[in-house]
């Protein structure tokens, strides 16, 4: 099989885009349950009649859903992944991503062979790298034609089985 070569740049959205993906993922359903503790004991308070307690436990719920949504928000707009520039270069048994920054110094590339990518996600937008828990790679699938998305789905699905994730 010849190798897939991938060439793109992400913007701010793409990069608020994958990590709000990463987070639903991951996170979304402790969030859920955390916010809907506080809920409960939010009516709770409120129906014993103490306000005070009640309303803080109100801002807690509402808190712990918007704070990590603010915070991907934040995170995108000071990420200096969009200054930069990827190739990814997809081919048995591993892949080579090739990390170059816009003013113009060494490039950086390293090989993400199977036992150093932690998942693999398939989004509608994107397949996302995790190359720790907390470092990803977002692929957007807006830089493939629909044969190289076909090719690099297959060819990323064969090489990490047991690490990927579909939609």
């Amino acid at each position: 099989m010849e190798p897939i070569v991938i060439s793109f740049a992400l913007s701010e959205e793409d990069i608020k885009r994958s990590l709000r993906e990463v987070w639903k993922r991951k996170k979304l359903w402790k969030t859920a349950i955390f916010a809907a503790v506080f809920l409960l004991l939010c009516a709770d308070f409120f129906w014993v009649g103490n306000f005070f307690v009640g309303a803080v436990c109100l801002v807690a719920g509402v808190a712990v859903v918007w704070v990590p949504l603010a915070g991907i928000n934040k995170a995108a707009a000071q990420s200096a992944a969009a200054n930069l520039h990827y190739e990814i270069t997809l081919q048995k048994p591993e892949c080579t991503i090739d990390v170059r920054s816009p003013y113009e110094e060494e490039a950086h590339p390293y090989n993400v062979g199977y036992e150093s990518l932690y998942a693999l996600y398939e989004t509608d937008d994107f397949y996302i790298l995790c190359m720790t828990k907390e470092k990803i790679i977002p692929l957007p699938k807006r830089a493939l034609s629909q044969e190289e998305n076909e090719r690099t789905a297959a060819l990323l699905e064969a090489v990490f089985s047991d690490k990927w994730k579909k939609k």
